[in-house]
């Protein structure tokens, strides 16, 4: 059994990764909950958006 290519992201559809956490985590006042297996990567348990200026 071969491993699935991943030089450059050519594999994975990582192009379409991001938008689908996004749309399926998006909480009702803007802030996007980050699954609890990316939550190690990213160092935090929510997104939340930047305040308006």
């Amino acid at each position: 059994m071969s491993s699935t290519h991943l030089l450059n992201g050519s594999g994975p559809a990582t192009s379409r990764l991001v938008p689908a956490l996004l749309e399926q985590h998006q909480q009702p006042d803007g802030s996007v909950t980050v699954p609890a297996a990316l939550q190690r990567w990213l160092g935090c348990e929510s997104l939340t958006p930047a305040p308006a200026r």
